[in-house]
């Protein structure tokens, strides 16, 4: 009796699957984040993450006191970021990734934060 209770109820879970775990769409796999990232410094004044909108991919940081952002790096076209991590808390460093061809061979020159 106690089996029959068990299985009946992970078949009844198994057909009452919430729809938050339903498959995503396709058009969802292979695609970048929107925005990704995110990371504030060390004394928590400053937020940085990076943004993708399809078309281009820049690095932002925000004040959070004031709400304004402090700076905004734009990422050429072809290269992605993999990480922004906090020196201290006035140096953000990034790192970017690309796959060289015989047509690109060179790398962004990407600005300092101070």
């Amino acid at each position: 009796m106690r089996i029959r209770v068990v299985i009946s109820a992970c078949l009844l879970s198994l057909l009452c699957t919430p729809s938050w775990c339903a498959v995503a769409p396709p058009e969802a796999y292979g695609t970048v984040e929107a925005v990704d990232h995110v990371t504030i410094n060390p004394s928590g004044q400053l937020l940085a993450w990076v943004v993708n909108d399809g078309k281009s991919t820049q690095v932002t940081v925000l004040d959070l006191a004031t709400r304004k952002t402090v700076r905004s790096f734009a990422v050429e076209t072809g290269f992605k970021v993999r990480d922004i991590e906090w020196a201290d808390d006035e140096t953000l460093l990034f790192s970017v990734s690309a796959t060289l061809t015989s047509t690109r061979r060179t790398w962004p020159d990407l600005p300092a934060l101070r």
